[in-house]
């Protein structure tokens, strides 16, 4: 049951007592004001949920001695009452106040006193190489019979809790069973009311954290290479997870062949060698021995190439789907490889399937172009691959192009320009425009290849003309202007010679 209530003050001066009861099995975790006797030295350090201004205490058993007022620091919700300042087995009335409402307690000065918890046990373990793993406690010195008490455990990060089994727990210790290797362990203890309800027992205790013994790693490396540093090879591969690690990685074994056969040691997660090598099997090894090594598929040439596309969508990511190439070796898996464009460092994913649409598990950045291939796997061999590339979202051009103007007669020029550069683009160009200014008139041109006639001209004129280029994100920033001068049109004039 719980053992707080709250009194409102209204109108007129009256106040409204407001109790809170309520029934669980999970009392400690449900306590919004509780009292904890603190063990031999017997202080009660009481504490709640929301900051207080004030607190005072008061006597039930004699209630003409005078109540005992603190003030509490900012955001103070704790107040520690030392032993000299209670009288065993006498009840009290605690209140906090804050502001315009006023929390209370009534409880009983004693280790199964009205509304008092106990202090919870203070855990301890022992872990063994053979991966037994046993947590003990001890009991209350004054206690003259055990306590029960209940026990929960989970891997240190998860959301949930598992209750060890009552039948499971020994007097004053708990085995945990089949432990996985080197995994955090977290542990909570409490003491449960006994049969009479005569104490509160105790809240959960602070965690108590403890790491299993390593063992051999187990599971397999994900390994892949690129050839973008010829003529060197880039081996790479991705860390184990933590639960196929089963240790802290020292160091990975990399057995490699070419024009001879080699074994040597590297660190997380990559290694150079010569792009002759043919063949490379990569493991994990931490204290306790090596892990199941991972050969590397050879590279694809002279394969056969199949279908595929990749687009970015609303939501910045990278789709890609691809068709099941014709190939009478089946069943077949895939891989997918991108990188930003300029960028050599590249990323990679698994899939078991075609014709389904992936997702590139990453974050990709806006008006960058990613190179991507899909290669399709049997066994040890590359069967077929493809290769695309796209945007994640585009954005507007962040240049101009460089553009060249050649007057042709008096009433025509030629607008020829450079391409810009991709790293610019931020997008796949829809068009190029080409604004023409003079005292006469201005003209917008929308272009597409890479020159431009400007035709009906005026003789003898001065232009301005500058560019843009436009993606589906909007236009980029125009070009600095360049002027030309049109030539003057010159009337015919008969020579002496055509005269006579």
């Amino acid at each position: 049951m719980s053992d707080s209530f709250w009194i409102r003050p209204i109108a007129g001066g009256i106040f409204i007592l407001i109790i809170s009861v309520c029934y669980s099995n999970d009392f400690a975790d449900l306590c919004s004001f509780c009292c904890i006797i603190q063990g031999k030295i017997e202080d009660l350090n009481c504490t709640w949920r929301s900051a207080q201004r004030t607190a005072s205490l008061q006597s039930l058993t004699n209630p003409k001695d005078p109540p005992r007022h603190f003030t509490l620091q900012p955001g103070q919700k704790w107040l520690l009452l030392p032993r000299e300042n209670l009288t065993y087995s006498h009840r009290y009335h605690l209140r906090v106040s804050g502001g315009d409402k006023e929390e209370a307690l009534i409880f009983t000065y004693s280790h199964d006193g009205e509304n008092v918890f106990i202090r919870p046990p203070a855990l301890n373990s022992s872990v063994s190489e053979d991966m037994t793993v046993e947590v003990f406690w001890e009991n209350p010195a004054d206690s003259p019979h055990p306590l029960l008490v209940e026990l929960r455990y989970r891997i240190l990060g998860d959301s949930s809790w598992t209750l060890a089994n009552e039948s499971d727990l020994e007097v004053n210790a708990y085995s945990l069973d089949d432990p996985e290797p080197y995994t955090k362990y977290e542990f909570q203890i409490r003491y449960l009311p006994d049969e009479q309800q005569k104490n509160r027992g105790s809240l959960w205790s602070e965690s108590y954290v403890l790491t299993t013994p390593e063992d051999v790693p187990t599971g397999t490396l994900d390994v892949w290479r690129s050839l973008e540093k010829w003529p060197l090879l880039l081996i790479m591969w991705k860390p184990l997870s933590p639960q196929s690690a089963r240790g802290e990685i020292l160091n990975y074994h990399v057995v490699f062949s070419g024009t001879e056969s080699k074994i040597t040691e590297a660190l997380c997660c990559s290694m150079i060698m010569p792009a002759q090598t043919t063949h490379v099997c990569v493991s994990a090894r931490n204290s306790k021995g090596l892990g199941n090594g991972t050969c590397l598929t050879p590279l694809c040439s002279g394969i056969s190439l199949f279908g595929g596309r990749a687009w970015g969508d609303a939501s910045g990511r990278i789709n890609v789907w691809w068709e099941e190439p014709l190939s009478p070796r089946l069943p077949l898996s895939y891989l997918v490889e991108w990188r930003e464009d300029g960028n050599k460092q590249l990323n990679w994913t698994r899939s078991q399937t075609a014709n389904q649409t992936l997702i590139l598990p990453d974050v990709f950045t806006t008006g960058v172009l990613y190179h991507i291939s899909v290669f399709a796997l049997k066994d040890d061999e590359c069967v077929a691959n493809l290769s695309t590339e796209t945007y994640s979202l585009e954005g507007v051009p962040s240049a101009s192009p460089n553009f060249f103007i050649h007057v042709l007669t008096s009433t025509e020029a030629v607008i020829s320009w450079d391409e810009i550069p991709v790293q610019h683009r931020r997008g796949n160009l829809k068009h190029y425009s080409i604004y023409v200014n003079s005292t006469d008139r201005y003209q917008h041109h929308k272009v597409y290849s890479g020159n431009e006639t400007l035709s009906g001209l005026s003789p003898g004129t001065v232009y301005t003309v500058w560019m843009t280029a436009t993606t589906t994100a909007g236009e980029g920033p125009p070009s600095t202007g360049k002027t030309f001068q049109t030539t003057a049109k010159r009337s015919w004039k008969p020579s002496e010679k055509e005269v006579q």
